[in-house]
C-alpha cells in the first residue's frame, strides 16, 4: 500500500514529500522543511535526497562573516579564514593520548587521524589580497603536559 503510494507520488515530487515526510509527522517536521526547501532544484526523488543531503552534510559558507566562529578542527574542513586559531594544541589533548590498553596498531591509526585533522585546520587561513593581508595561523602553548600520566596528590581532609 505504502509502495503504491510512493510510486504514484514519484511523478509529483510535491506529493512525494507529502507521502515520504507527512504534514502531520512531528518528529519529521524538519526533514520536511528541508525537503520543501530544496525541491523547487529537483526533477527526481533520487535528485532530492542528493539536494537534502547535500544541505545537511555541507557547511553553510557565507560570502562575508561578521562574526567569530568557534568550532571543532572537524567542522572546519570546506572553510577558510584569514585569521585561524588551533587551540589547546598540546601533546596529550592534541593529539590526545592513547590508554595503556590500546593496542599499538589503534593507537598509531588515531595518531595519524589527528594529525590530517590538524592539517585540516592549519590549512584553513586564507590571505585577503584585496586588504594587502597575508593569512594569519595561532597555535596554543604548544607545551607538553603529563595527560593524566601521574597522579594528582590528594590534599587532606
Amino acid at each position: 500500500m505504502e509502495l503504491e503510494k510512493l510510486s504514484k507520488a514519484e511523478s509529483n515530487l510535491s506529493d512525494f514529500i507529502d507521502v515520504i515526510f507527512p504534514a502531520d509527522d512531528l518528529e519529521i517536521e524538519e526533514l520536511r522543511e528541508l525537503a520543501l526547501d530544496v525541491v523547487e532544484n529537483c526533477k527526481t526523488p533520487k535528485e532530492l535526497l542528493q539536494a537534502m543531503m547535500d544541505e545537511i552534510t555541507q557547511p553553510d559558507i557565507p560570502p562575508t562573516v561578521e562574526e567569530v566562529r568557534v568550532m571543532s578542527l572537524h567542522k572546519s574542513k570546506g572553510l577558510s579564514s584569514p585569521y585561524v586559531f588551533v587551540a589547546a594544541c598540546v601533546q596529550g589533548v592534541l593529539p590526545q593520548m592513547p590508554d595503556a590498553d590500546t593496542p599499538k596498531a589503534e593507537a598509531e591509526a588515531n595518531l595519524e587521524e589527528a594529525r590530517r585533522l590538524f592539517f585540516v585546520g592549519i590549512t584553513r587561513v586564507k590571505a585577503d589580497p584585496q586588504k594587502g593581508r597575508p593569512g594569519s595561523l595561532y597555535v596554543s602553548y604548544p607545551k607538553e603536559m603529563n595527560a593524566g600520566l601521574h597522579p594528582v596528590p590528594k590534599t587532606p581532609s
